[in-house]
């Protein structure tokens, strides 16, 4: 076991959870996944889990889920692992319920939703059935995704692809639906960078530029009375 002082940090971001009515820190490091207690910063339990940042940096976090489990997730086709923690006194086990290739996260961070995973796995959007690892379907798209970024809003997957394309994708195990898509940045750029969700405002960017949009809400009353019109018109034509 490698000390805390001799590991390096990954590029992903620590997550603060409670596990076994503990609080703590969930790090994900080169080579390892680690926690550690919040009041003393003490090793809590430690398991491997492939990195380095000179060839398959890990960039996802952890997602805390109920249970006391924990669901890990890397590219550079390492692929994703469910762990359950157990605690008898000071004594703690991450035990795997699975490991498989699936929700290969290169940038990018998995969506939990119903019992249900969805991510960029490499370049393409996937959905996993969380309790098995199963791949409910995986949709390798044209144009790509490429090494995007993704948010979930309600009911909705909203994708940001590599090339600064806004996607809209159905959260739901049925199959891949995409609703509605847009260039949102330059095609030039790099677009690496998670998209932000503040209110009614969407904001992207990528290596080169910034932009932001306003979305209509479900709620905006005018967003009804133009969907009720809408509606009203299309009853008419069909009569």
């Amino acid at each position: 076991r490698a000390s805390p002082t001799s590991r390096r940090s990954s590029s992903a971001s620590p997550v603060r959870a409670t596990i076994a009515g503990v609080d703590q820190i969930l790090a994900v490091e080169e080579n390892f996944f680690t926690s550690y207690a919040v009041d003393d910063g003490k090793e809590l339990w430690q398991v491997d889990w492939p990195g380095s940042s000179g060839g398959d940096a890990s960039c996802s976090q952890p997602v805390p889920l109920a249970g006391d489990r924990v669901l890990l997730s890397k590219g550079y086709g390492a692929g994703s692992k469910l762990l359950a923690v157990t605690r008898d006194g000071d004594n703690w086990t991450a035990g795997e319920l699975w490991s498989k290739p699936v929700l290969k996260t290169k940038f990018s961070n998995v969506l939990v939703r119903d019992g249900l995973v969805y991510a960029i796995d490499d370049i393409s959007a996937q959905c996993v059935e969380l309790e098995t690892g199963k791949s409910m379907w995986k949709k390798r798209r044209n144009p790509a995704i490429g090494h995007g970024q993704n948010i979930l809003i309600g009911d909705l997957i909203f994708v940001l692809s590599e090339e600064g394309e806004g996607i809209l994708i159905r959260a739901s195990p049925d199959k891949y639906e995409e609703l509605a898509a847009m260039p949102m940045l330059t095609p030039e750029g790099i677009t690496w960078n998670n998209p932000a969700l503040a209110g009614d405002l969407l904001l992207v960017r990528n290596n080169l530029e910034a932009a932001a949009f306003r979305l209509p809400l479900a709620s905006d009353p005018l967003t009804t009375a133009a969907a009720t019109e809408s509606n009203d018109a299309n009853d008419a034509k069909s009569r």
